[in-house]
């Protein structure tokens, strides 16, 4: 199950400007930050794409990405393909 990889207390960036990223970087150690912008979950920050968006003095750019709640199953909103 998902449940067994997930995190359920990320840490989740709420701005994307250069001092948050910069000091999410050097206090957490994880490759990829969820980030919710306004309340709403915008994407994932992976922390190479940020690195070098600092470096270049670029703004980070988070990746659109698929989300996988707790509830309702997801067999309940996809129609899953059926195994041969």
């Amino acid at each position: 199950p998902v449940s067994a990889i997930t995190n359920f207390q990320p840490v989740v960036l709420r701005r994307l400007d250069a001092e948050t990223v910069r000091l999410a970087l050097e206090k957490h150690p994880y490759r990829c930050f969820p980030v919710a912008i306004d309340g709403k979950f915008t994407g994932l920050l992976a922390r190479e794409e940020a690195k070098e968006a600092l470096a270049r003095s670029l703004a980070p750019v988070a990746r659109a990405v698929s989300v996988c709640l707790p509830t309702p199953k997801v067999e309940s909103k996809t129609a899953l393909p059926k195994s041969p």
